[in-house]
């Protein structure tokens, strides 16, 4: 009796170690190889595992910037440096699969693979709000051009400051839609504002040149002028009738957003 005791005993303490040990595993947070957790909670971070920015007040400062996107827009912002993934890599594949399973996925990401001789940055967007109408791929085009030459001197922190005033400059401006319309252009604003003052100062310069004394009384006897006859002829009135089309099958259905998939702004050698 006193052995079975010990034995259920010694069971039932084995069950608690493992219980225990399960419920410490599912507290930590696993990385992958690049750094990066699985589970990512903090809705802004910058992933350097191998240290390639200069040092830890160039990272803090980054994560300051991109803290204040979400901040302002609630959008995520997150940039991975790493010498793991280059651009014969499936580094989309890779984005991909880290990010279209977080809850939130209204997120925008930066990813730099600086792997040997086969360097590749790119940018990709996801989430209805920011990726359709803020964050589209000819924007996203736009950020790595004004990163390029900062990437092509290996100016990793320059390129990734310039990542987020760009991400932030365009959450906060009109839709990517108005991009070609040519109102918002601002040369094409600055030519109505010329056009306008060019004509104001005409009208002026008119208006103030020497002026014809004639009138009608030069031409007019006050004592021996008269109207002679006057009269008005009514010729027609017409009506014209247009109905209105009341069918509301031939209106549009907006089109709407499909959200999900993100943009991207395609992976660039530096």
């Amino acid at each position: 009796m006193v052995r079975l005791s010990r034995k259920y005993i010694g069971t039932f303490f084995f069950l608690i170690s493992i219980c225990i040990c399960l419920l410490i595993s599912s507290k930590l947070v696993y990385a992958d190889n690049l750094g990066v957790p699985d589970q990512i909670t903090e809705h802004y971070g910058v992933f350097d595992e191998e240290g390639i920015l200069d040092d830890a007040e160039q990272k803090a400062d980054l994560e300051s910037k991109l803290s204040k996107i979400y901040e302002k827009y609630k959008v995520n912002a997150y940039i991975i440096i790493t010498t793991q993934i280059g651009m014969s890599d499936d580094y989309e594949g890779y984005l991909e699969r880290k990010w279209t399973a977080l809850p939130d996925r209204n997120s925008v990401i930066l990813l730099i693979g600086f792997k040997s001789d086969d360097h590749v940055y790119v940018i990709r967007s996801y989430g209805e709000e920011n990726s359709e109408k803020k964050l589209s791929t000819k924007r996203l085009q736009k950020i790595q051009d004004d990163m390029e030459a900062d990437m092509r001197n290996y100016n990793f922190y320059k390129a990734c400051c310039i990542f987020a005033k760009d991400v932030d400059k365009y959450l906060g401006s009109y839709d990517s839609v108005f991009d070609d319309v040519i109102f918002l252009k601002w040369w094409f604003q600055l030519l109505v504002l010329f056009v306008i003052f060019m004509i104001i100062f005409m009208l002026s310069a008119i208006n103030t040149g020497e002026r014809d004394d004639v009138t009608a009384s030069t031409y007019l006897n006050g004592g021996k002028s008269k109207v002679v006859n006057g009269f008005d002829r009514y010729v027609r009135t017409t009506v014209s009738r247009v109905k209105i089309n009341t069918d509301s099958g031939s209106r549009g259905g907006g089109g709407g957003f499909s959200g999900g998939g993100g943009h991207s702004s395609g992976g660039r050698g530096f």
